[in-house]
């Protein structure tokens, strides 16, 4: 059987399937990759990986940016003959306009299964702007439509789970419920003992909705009051325009209130030098930053939100503060200044937690025997 992953970048095939590509290929499945064309310097990491993987791969056009039906038309078309020319028999779509666009080509093409992924549901459904009104209602238009071509859909958690179904967006029996992406816990092993004391580090891109804004905020807070404490950022800028932009990231290190390091290749090497993990985020699938610093032995704080929430036992291995909270999230870091002999035991509880939920091998055998059904 021939399987086609379908993403909206090369990164995030390589950086998060690439254990499911591994095991698909040991199942005996042929797999292709299709992603956008932009395969520039920033992913020569990526576009190495590939290199030395057992798969063909294909480019598509892709606008990550707004709905122009023109471009998502070229989208659909592009896909479409992709598929009938690679005679695929499986597709397994990421993020949301393949999910959408990818589902539509492969249905028309006679592509026999059809499966997507939801990692989260993204700009849209985190404000209450009008334009978001907007844009959110045209993505479950879209949605209602391409679902019903799928054969199942995964969920990475109960609230978009639950959300879809409330929307009518999905029937009850397509949906499958695994626990996000999964991490590879055999790769992910604590090695650095040198930790930098009273560090606290948030990873991800740098939009709003990622919580950079709350971050930042309180680092300001607590390195005033502590000013041996220190805060790290690692991620990328991007085009969104919910993205805070270099030269205000600049000024913030220049004020000493963080330390920034950008779009890194291998986050889990700098990630373990660090003491507790933070992501403030308002929304998401279930984050596979916070997966990896649960591996590292990290402690967690994030914000008691959809995806977010499945990451932390209270007063176990880290805090769930309250969307957009500052003062809670100030009081969360400093509970790891004033009690550092917590940390290690903390983080010892988001290991037992990752392997208990979250281990890749189980998330993937999940999704095959799935995509394996008669």
């Amino acid at each position: 059987m021939k399987i086609a992953l379908v993403g909206n970048s090369l990164f995030t095939l390589i950086n998060f399937r690439e254990n499911l590509i591994e095991k698909l290929i040991l199942r005996g499945f042929k797999v292709v990759l299709f992603f956008p064309e932009n395969i520039g310097p920033k992913y020569s990491h990526s576009f190495e990986k590939l290199r030395n993987m057992d798969v063909q791969f294909y480019t598509y056009n892709l606008s990550r940016k707004g709905l122009n039906p023109f471009k998502d038309l070229r989208t659909i078309i592009e896909l479409y003959k992709l598929y009938k020319t690679q005679s695929i028999d499986i597709v397994l779509n990421y993020t949301v306009k393949p999910n959408i666009y990818s589902s539509i080509s492969a249905h028309f093409a006679g592509v026999k299964k059809i499966y997507s992924n939801i990692t989260g549901l993204g700009y849209a459904f985190t404000g209450d702007t009008f334009k978001q009104k907007i844009i959110k209602k045209i993505i479950c238009n879209l949605y209602c439509f391409s679902l019903k071509l799928n054969n199942k859909v995964f969920f990475q958690n109960t609230d978009d789970r639950d959300d879809f179904f409330n929307m009518d967006l999905i029937s009850k029996d397509k949906a499958v419920l695994i626990n996000g992406s999964g991490v590879d816990l055999e790769k992910i092993h604590l090695v650095n003992k040198n930790k930098i004391q009273q560090s606290f580090v948030f990873v991800g891109r740098l939009l709003k909705d990622k919580g950079i804004v709350e971050f930042i905020e309180a680092a300001k807070i607590v390195s005033a009051r502590y000013p041996k404490s220190s805060f790290h950022i690692i991620g990328a800028i991007d085009d969104n325009p919910n993205s805070l932009d270099l030269k205000a990231i600049k000024s913030y290190e220049e004020e000493k209130i963080i330390n920034y390091y950008g779009e890194v290749d291998e986050v889990k090497e700098l990630l373990e030098k660090f003491e507790v993990f933070v992501l403030p985020s308002y929304r998401e699938g279930t984050p596979r930053s916070t997966l990896e610093a649960m591996a590292l032995n990290m402690p967690i704080i994030t914000t008691d939100v959809p995806g977010c929430r499945e990451t932390v036992v209270e007063e176990k291995n880290g805090f769930l503060v309250p969307l957009k909270n500052v003062r809670k999230l100030v009081e969360s870091i400093e509970f790891f200044l004033k009690n550092p002999d917590k940390i290690e035991s903390y983080g010892m509880n988001s290991r037992e937690l990752c392997e208990e939920k979250f281990d890749v091998i189980k998330v993937n055998n999940k999704i095959i025997d799935v995509i394996s059904e008669r």
